[in-house]
């Protein structure tokens, strides 16, 4: 017992170490001009915005206002919508773990009684959206019946029996987004446990990854002040609903989108599930990170996206609330998660995203400055020779399977190779400009090495 504590504890440290270092100020002060630039470019009533730069630094800051003569601070909540979806899915990953639950398991055994919910549909089809379910959000009675009650608290229980309507297709046929999937991935979650979504959330990846500024209402007692939520109201005016809405009205979102928080706990979320901190890095790949492709460029794994920005591939799961909008992203061959959190959802994560993207470019423009200079000699990867002008190579001392990755002043990848053990690897630099490059090793999803190489022609 006394040696598990040690462990926790030490677990506790490693990620405040992890968290508390800052960005650069130069880079800080960057990063803050965009975030104004965009609010103000886009007429946002109020953003905020948060950096986790693995082994760098963070950032947080935020833009505009919470309401007429309030300013935005980092600190106020804002619903984080279907990117909820992420966190119940790496819950159902660590039963997954545990042994309590498998993903071929079907969702019979616990959900029963639904017309137009097959219980022949497997989890691992719930969670990645090929389940078929009609979305209970889609049904056209449902804000209806929500508005005749603001204060209800919903159960999902009856969220399935009230507005889940005919399959969108066989189960396994196609891919459709669904928030039906993700409550019942709540009940199924809480009748293996026997525990509140709420109580699992907290236990299992809020409290252990230091997330203190989410929660998961109207279940738990919230305690610190929400943004003022500002929504769409006719064809011209925006209104501050704060007023009108009460926490219970996040009891019809629950396990599909339900979650309260900050831009800084957000993005500190999504480095710990890459480096994990929440579930087996194992898991990440061989079960959250396999894709059913949605388009050339997208991909949907379970509760989480793949997509490109700035020509670099990165994961995501944004989402859209009353009045509220969370977009995100995780690039991993860089150690970048970015997440710009708005209470305004008459702009739509199509603008948050160009958020997003300014800072990422702000990011990847600066990286070198941002990058700690690599002791090469210590290192057990080598390049050679740095400087280089027509070929270049990389010779690794261990015996790892991993990825090499080589990316321009301005953050474009130019060069990209997964290589094994005892490999050496040849990278022809007839295509490279002069100029100085960060090459990046990446191991189970992780950087493990940064160095910078120097190329003259």
């Amino acid at each position: 017992m006394r040696t598990k504590l040690l462990l926790l504890l030490l677990t506790i440290s490693m990620l405040a170490q992890r968290s508390s270092a800052q960005l650069p100020a130069s880079l800080q002060q960057h990063l803050q001009d965009t975030l104004n630039h965009m609010q103000a470019l886009y007429k946002f009533k109020g953003l905020q915005a948060a950096v986790n730069y693995k082994n760098i630094g963070n950032w947080k800051g935020s833009s505009g206002v919470s309401q007429d003569g309030v300013p935005m601070a980092d600190n106020m909540l804002i619903g984080i919508g279907s990117n909820t979806k992420t966190f119940v899915s790496a819950i159902m990953l660590k039963l997954y773990e545990d042994g309590q639950v498998n993903l071929t398991d079907t969702i019979g055994t616990w959900i029963q009684g639904y017309a137009n919910i097959n219980g022949a549909i497997t989890i691992k089809q719930i969670l990645n959206h090929t389940s078929g379910i009609f979305s209970y959000t889609e049904d056209p009675h449902f804000w209806d019946s929500v508005n005749l009650n603001m204060n209800k608290i919903w159960t999902k229980e009856e969220l399935l029996h009230d507005f889940v309507g005919t399959p969108d297709f066989a189960p396994g046929a196609s891919w459709n987004y669904s928030n039906t999937n993700y409550i019942i991935a709540g009940i199924i979650e809480e009748a293996i446990t026997g525990r509140q979504m709420y109580q699992l959330l907290r236990d299992s990846i809020f409290n252990p990854v230091q997330l203190n500024e989410t929660f998961f209402p109207p279940y738990e007692t919230v305690t610190l002040p929400y943004a003022h939520y500002w929504t769409y109201i006719g064809h011209n005016y925006i209104e501050d609903a704060s007023p009108y809405l009460s926490e219970e009205l996040y009891s019809i979102a629950n396990s599909a989108g339900g979650i309260v928080s900050t831009a800084s706990d957000d993005a500190k979320f999504w480095q710990a599930l890459f480096n994990g901190d929440i579930i087996k890095k194992s898991t990440l790949n061989n079960e959250m990170l396999q894709w059913v492709n949605i388009s050339s460029t997208i991909g949907y794994g379970l509760g989480i996206f793949r997509e490109r920005y700035l020509n670099n591939t990165v994961f995501d799961h944004g989402g859209t609330w009353v009045g509220q909008i969370n977009s995100n992203l995780m690039d991993t061959a860089r150690g970048i998660a970015i997440t710009v959190l708005s209470n305004q959802d008459s702009l739509s994560n199509t603008f948050t995203e160009k958020v997003v993207t300014a800072l990422y470019k702000v990011l990847l423009t600066n990286a070198p400055t941002a990058v700690n200079t690599i002791n090469i000699a210590a290192s057990e990867n080598l390049f050679y020779p740095n400087p280089a002008k027509d070929q270049l190579f990389l010779k690794s001392a261990d015996n790892k399977t991993k990825t090499v990755s080589i990316t321009s002043i301005d953050g474009k990848e130019v060069f990209s190779r997964q290589f094994n053990a005892g490999q050496s690897v040849h990278i022809d630099l007839s295509n490279f400009y002069t100029g100085l490059y960060i090459a990046t090793i990446i191991e189970d999803g992780q950087i493990t090495d940064r160095q910078k190489i120097q190329i003259i022609k």
